[in-house]
């Protein structure tokens, strides 16, 4: 699995099999599109720079929450006992928007309107 992992990081494939038909179906047609495995490399790459010299975090955190819900999501309901990976990231990602709670104070608060 750690192989899979390095690949998916690395060179942005898709780990090529899985148990659950459902879960290959999915990545099989994830790889298909063609763009979604370079797309997310990219910006797990631009977020990972950010997040290295904490220049705009805040926002590199909303977007990068979008991919870790996704991967949370994927594994809770097609594979649950291989998702340790993606748990760990979606909660790093909660921690560090928590952390950095004030910096949203302002897209959080309640606009009056004129």
């Amino acid at each position: 699995m750690i192989e899979s992992g390095i690949f998916m990081f690395v060179a942005g494939g898709f780990p090529t099999e899985h148990e659950n038909e459902t879960a290959q179906y999915y990545m099989n047609t994830m790889e298909a599109t063609g763009y979604f495995a370079p797309m997310l490399v990219i910006v797990e790459i631009i977020c990972g720079i950010s997040f290295i010299t904490k220049r705009f975090m805040p926002f590199a955190l909303i977007i990068f929450m979008s991919l870790s819900v996704n991967m949370v999501m994927f594994h809770l309901f097609l594979v649950p006992f291989t998702g340790c990976p993606a748990y760990s990231i979606f909660l790093m990602n909660v921690v560090l928007m928590v952390k950095h709670l004030l910096d949203y104070r302002n897209l959080l608060q309640a606009k009056t309107v004129a």
